[in-house]
């Protein structure tokens, strides 16, 4: 991860807020393996309808929350997989294409389009809404535009994000957070793909 500080330091800081949020959870006698939502809300989940301003501080916090084990290791799984470009697999990944810096903001902005979408969503009802898959949604598409998946690392990128559609609404996950992150996604790689095309003329 030398070369992929930006990879590296996001998946610290994803892992480092749900062990802190499940060690401080565990002085009540409650395990690790899921929070409670009182436990998410503490820490920045975003609950619809929300309450302006005061909760506009939780739209870019609860993309960095998770509501289980499980569902913290798939996205800190996906960041590294697709951003830190482990193999032939995936391709070069997405920080060399893009530069770390790119690689956070564009993630920053997949989660708060998504946060935002979900406000509107979910506006006539009580909902709890937190997790990276939207943001990481952001990045996969992203990476269609700016050279960072192999044609391998584009068809797993696509069978993802469909997968994570189908399971929104199969389970009732926050599918208003993916589309958000897919939307902000291809709105920032067309960007840089036309950028780099102005440079290169």
């Amino acid at each position: 991860m030398a070369r992929r500080p930006a990879t590296f330091l996001l998946s610290v800081i994803l892992c480092a807020l749900y062990l802190t949020a499940a060690q401080i959870q565990a002085h009540g006698g409650v395990g690790p393996l899921r929070l409670l939502p009182e436990t998410l809300v503490a820490f920045g989940a975003l609950v619809t309808p929300a309450a302006w301003p005061d909760d506009l501080w939780r739209l870019l916090a609860a993309p960095l929350l998770h509501v289980d084990l499980q569902h913290l290791l798939v996205n800190v799984g996906l960041v590294l997989f697709f951003c830190g470009g482990p193999g032939r697999l995936p391709g070069p990944g997405l920080e060399l294409a893009m530069g770390g810096f790119r690689l956070l903001l564009v993630f920053a902005l997949g989660g708060l389009l998504g946060s935002l979408l979900g406000v509107v969503w979910y506006r006539h009802t009580s909902t709890i809404c937190v997790g990276a898959s939207g943001a990481v949604l952001a990045l996969l598409a992203t990476g269609f535009f700016v050279g960072g998946f192999s044609l391998r690392g584009k068809l797993l990128a696509l069978l993802w994000a469909a997968g994570l559609l189908i399971f929104g609404a199969l389970y009732q996950g926050d599918n208003a957070a993916h589309l958000g992150g897919l939307f902000a996604g291809t709105l920032a790689g067309l960007w840089q793909r036309t950028n780099l095309r102005r440079r290169t003329k």
